[in-house]
């Protein structure tokens, strides 16, 4: 069976409709994340995680940013504490 290659304009606009995007792997990520009841993420924005952070743009989950990647996890576990909403990090 031959390997097709999806119509890039078709999945534009499949996107452009909201939601996460299920194409990608950032939007199967966020998908999954958003099955489980995962309210925000907090994180460093760089390079790497750009289809990341766009998959949770579309998304309902809201991302926080941090100024340093150690400064992640050190909020998350602190937000954890405080509430029981489910938390991602992302670095």
């Amino acid at each position: 069976m031959p390997h097709t290659v999806p119509n890039i304009d078709a999945v534009r606009h499949e996107n452009a409709r909201g939601g996460a995007d299920t194409k990608t792997v950032a939007g199967v990520l966020v998908g999954v994340l958003e099955q489980i009841v995962v309210k925000h993420i907090f994180g460093l924005i760089g390079d790497s995680l750009n289809p990341l952070a766009d998959a949770v743009r579309r998304s309902d989950i809201e991302w926080i940013g941090v100024r340093h990647q150690e400064g992640a996890p050190l909020a998350a576990a602190g937000q954890a504490r405080l509430t029981v909403i489910s938390i991602g990090t992302a670095q």
